[in-house]
């Protein structure tokens, strides 16, 4: 909240200076060049904001997360971007707790750790989304965003520097409507080529959709049997519904694990320090072409 403050109260005196008149600016903002969405309740601390992220391709600082959300609400951080866990990428070839650096590099710019879609928890490739839109009403606003990279099982670093690794073509539709005051509707496709080729893996045959939400310092409590899933703030919470998903859909919490390196996000400002933190997954098997969610605060 002081953040905001302070850089309202800067935004002000620059414009008085310069003449200009001192209205905030527009709470609902698409940035096409950046690829970057921001809406806001007002411009208050405490407000609720809604972040989309079809951020365009600008080299090795990217990190692969297409499609992905983040949410805060009540000077809250609700659903976030794990930040910058560390910036040692050497790979480890088998995961050890002694190895966390080694780990948490490749992980922090992966796909599976950003509030967005994968296939086999595998990355996204580096190209821009396709065909991003914004479209504005009052107490309204409606993203959609196309990935139409495929899924790579390589580890990322600065780069694929070991290659791709084995890839599945796919595309991931993202459509999120920002209902003011209300809720957010997060609606997700996912489409692939089913054509069956001789020698290929079972995970390119029958790969498992995956869905990641990454949490703060908060419980999380998951209802398998309402598809419901809560946070435990002593304020504002999540309240996330999933009203359509397949019926062999599974729920994980990951917290802080290091025999499969999940559940860690960066500590506030400062850089290679990280703390385990919730993160849920959803994913199914066999093959589904259809996910969707409803985040609701």
């Amino acid at each position: 909240g002081r953040v905001v403050d302070e850089n309202m109260a800067s935004r002000t005196v620059f414009r008085r200076e310069f003449g200009l008149p001192d209205r905030p600016p527009a709470t609902s903002l698409f940035f096409p060049d950046a690829g970057q969405v921001f809406f806001r309740l007002d411009w208050t601390p405490s407000a609720t904001y809604v972040t989309f992220d079809a951020t365009r391709w600008f080299g090795a600082h990217n990190h692969l997360g297409c499609n992905g959300i983040t949410l805060h609400a009540h000077g809250h951080s609700l659903l976030i971007d794990s930040g910058s866990l560390t910036y040692h990428f050497a790979h480890a070839a088998t995961i050890n707790p002694h190895l966390l650096n080694e780990l948490a590099g490749p992980y922090r710019k992966s796909t599976r750790v950003h509030n967005t879609l994968s296939l086999n928890g595998w990355n996204q490739w580096t190209v821009n989304p396709d065909q991003t839109r914004h479209w504005h009403a009052r107490g309204i606003d409606v993203m959609f965003s196309r990935y139409s990279g495929g899924y790579w099982s390589g580890s990322y670093g600065w780069w694929f520097s070991q290659g791709g690794g084995v890839g599945i073509p796919a595309v991931h539709d993202r459509i999120m409507i920002w209902l003011r005051d209300r809720c957010v509707v997060v609606i997700d496709t996912m489409m692939r080529w089913n054509e069956v080729q001789e020698g290929v893996s079972e995970a390119v045959r029958s790969p498992a959709p995956e869905m990641n939400w990454q949490f703060t310092l908060d419980d999380v409590l998951i209802d398998d049997a309402s598809k419901c899933v809560t946070t435990n703030h002593p304020d504002g919470n999540v309240l996330m519904l999933l009203p359509h998903l397949p019926p062999n859909a599974q729920f994980a919490l990951h917290h802080g694990s290091t025999e499969l390196f999940r559940g860690w996000i960066a500590m506030a400002g400062r850089n290679q320090t990280y703390i385990p933190s919730p993160q849920l997954s959803i994913s199914c098997m066999p093959w589904t072409e259809f996910m969707g969610g409803l985040v609701r605060v």
